[in-house]
């Protein structure tokens, strides 16, 4: 039932997207701890992939994935210069913007697996 209601969606999606034979996506924090929400397109062949994952390991994961449709640069994306990335030690948790106290509040039970901050 999920896959033939995923085959409908892509079918009306390529439907809609005719004009368009191939779509380029840029995947900024790439980061692979989720599917990625273009991934029914990706392996239906509608679309390029260029990933940006500052990260190194979730890095060398999207790597270890690059095709001739899929690209990873190990940057961060944000405004033109220097600046300093926070990463933390749960992957996926890393920004240009240090965590704040309002932050830490919000994301309570996850506060422990931050624990680790660098620059």
């Amino acid at each position: 039932m999920q896959r033939r209601f995923r085959d409908r969606r892509i079918a009306c999606l390529g439907g809609a997207l005719e004009a368009f034979p191939m779509l380029h996506v840029l995947d900024i924090g790439a980061n692979p701890a989720e599917p990625p929400p273009y991934g029914a397109l990706m392996r239906a062949g509608r679309c390029r992939v260029t990933g940006f994952e500052p990260q190194a390991e979730a890095f060398e994961k999207l790597q270890a994935t690059a095709d001739d449709l899929r690209g990873y640069v190990r940057a961060a994306v944000g405004p033109a210069g220097t600046a300093k990335f926070w990463s933390y030690r749960n992957s996926g948790f890393a920004s240009l913007f240090r965590l704040d106290g309002a932050a830490l509040r919000f994301l309570g039970k996850f506060v422990p697996q931050l624990a680790h901050e660098s620059e």
